[in-house]
């Protein structure tokens, strides 16, 4: 039962509203909250960053199979645009703390996550 909350939006079946507000929204919300937990070493720290990858990539899996789902297909051919945008953004932020580790002292110094 629980199962089916994760897989249908992954799959398309849920209203884009609730997969921009409840898994978008909500979801971020929760996680930049929990952020307090994992400050006590870069290794846990490590960890944070690796499950906001994750839960980028799963949100926008979600949007962009949901955005057929939108009320106009300019909304949708919108969203999917700014999905892809959203993970070329990701991409470069890993490709940056990848090569230069320094990074991440300035993002926690900045607050963000």
């Amino acid at each position: 039962m629980w199962l089916r909350y994760l897989t249908d939006p992954l799959q398309g079946k849920s209203p884009l509203w609730q997969v921009i507000w409840v898994y978008g929204f909500a979801v971020s919300l929760a996680y930049l909250l929990i952020e307090p937990l994992f400050l006590a070493s870069n290794l846990i720290h490590g960890v944070y960053y690796a499950l906001g990858i994750v839960i980028t990539v799963a949100q926008s899996v979600m949007l962009w199979r949901c955005s057929y789902n939108a009320r106009s297909p300019t909304y949708g051919r919108l969203l999917r645009v700014l999905v892809v945008a959203g993970v070329v953004m990701l991409l470069l932020l890993v490709y940056l703390l990848w090569r230069d580790p320094g990074l991440r002292g300035l993002l926690s110094e900045s607050g963000l996550p």
